[in-house]
């Protein structure tokens, strides 16, 4: 009657070896740091402003927090701003046109790094990507999914990371900061918070100087998904930090 545990054993066996191979192969893989600050390179909002600046005028739009109703909130405003002529610019010739700067938070920033890649084609791309889809329904799916157990239970692999993945397959299909100095939109900010600290994070260049890491390496959706993530509801993002391992670039060798 003994023999009749084993296969339950060997199931239990083999799930755990499963289970412990699965979390071995999640790794964090830290961005790539920098030697050297140069205030000529990287996503820099100094940069944007200094070149919003010398325009014909310079309009700047923030984008609260509150999930999905703070992004259609803040979809709805441009679709309206579509529709609003004002006088050509080299940008445009509509006020959607001309918005400069984009800053969000949470659900926010979910429409403001989108607005930045797309541009105005962001209408009716977000909607159709994004807000028609329930995507809150789709990420609570994936986060009690029996299939993504094994992840989870790992040390280096949380709810955020999930909600990045989900952020990805929807919206930025993995593309990273280096990919916004070709971006067709405005210059978006990305605000998020350093829970240890208690201070505001900015995925500009112009911060992450400060931690000697090059955030053209970073996933936008992995600054989207830092954003949104809500405590207890979602985990803290990892960030490594090389904060006086850089040193800055003299105006003499920027200029040779």
């Amino acid at each position: 009657m003994k023999l009749t545990h084993f296969p339950f054993k060997s199931s239990l066996l083999a799930g755990s070896i499963a289970l412990l191979a699965a979390c071995n192969s999640i790794t964090y893989h830290p961005t790539k740091t920098i030697e050297q600050i140069d205030p000529q390179k990287g996503y820099r909002l100094e940069n944007a402003m200094q070149q919003a600046l010398q325009k014909e005028n310079l309009v700047i739009m923030t984008f609260s927090g509150g999930g999905s109703r703070a992004a259609s909130l803040g979809y709805g405003v441009l679709e309206q701003f579509q529709n609003v002529s004002v006088r050509p610019t080299e940008k445009g010739s509509t006020l959607l046109q001309n918005i400069d700067i984009v800053y969000g938070v949470s659900g926010g920033s979910v429409l403001a790094a989108y607005f930045a890649l797309e541009g105005q084609d962001i209408i009716p791309k977000f909607n159709n990507s994004f807000l028609k889809k329930n995507f809150q329904k789709k990420v609570i799916n994936e986060v009690f999914s029996v299939s993504n157990v094994p992840r989870l239970t790992s040390p280096q692999f949380g709810r955020s990371d999930l909600l990045q993945e989900q952020l990805n397959l929807a919206l930025y299909r993995g593309k990273k900061f280096a990919d916004l100095e070709q971006r067709k939109g405005p210059f978006a900010v990305i605000n998020a918070t350093d829970m240890v600290a208690g201070q505001e994070v900015s995925f500009t260049q112009d911060f992450f100087d400060w931690l000697c890491v090059d955030l053209n390496d970073v996933e936008i959706a992995r600054a989207v998904a830092a954003s949104s993530a809500v405590p207890l509801i979602f985990s803290p993002i990892t960030q490594n930090n090389h904060g006086g391992a850089c040193q800055a670039k003299s105006k003499k060798e920027l200029l040779t």
